[in-house]
């Protein structure tokens, strides 16, 4: 048996909170959870028990986090995508 892929969830509005409650009903770990307000990240944190990151940096400099969940603007997936491509595992779906 493997270790747990750490995941975390970047973009943590409605759509962000479902993908987010869905994957985590898969089976998924998530580690963390980025927002750009610190407000959103910090009540998401709060109520799935897991740890807010304070940049979209930091949670590509995270040893903890493997895979990356995206539910953001489609505007941003592109570089977003680029950036996290260098060591992170990237889920994004598109709607």
């Amino acid at each position: 048996m493997t270790d747990p892929v750490g995941v975390v969830s970047v973009g943590l509005g409605w759509w962000g909170g479902r993908l987010a409650e869905a994957a985590k009903e898969a089976g998924l770990e998530f580690v963390s959870c980025f927002a750009r307000t610190a407000e959103a990240r910090e009540a998401f944190a709060q109520s799935h028990g897991w740890r807010p990151a304070s940049g979209f940096e930091v949670v590509l400099g995270d040893p903890d986090v493997k895979a990356i969940m995206l539910a953001t603007p489609h505007t941003t997936h592109a570089a977003q995508i680029e950036a996290a491509a260098a060591g992170k595992h990237v889920f994004v779906e598109n709607r």
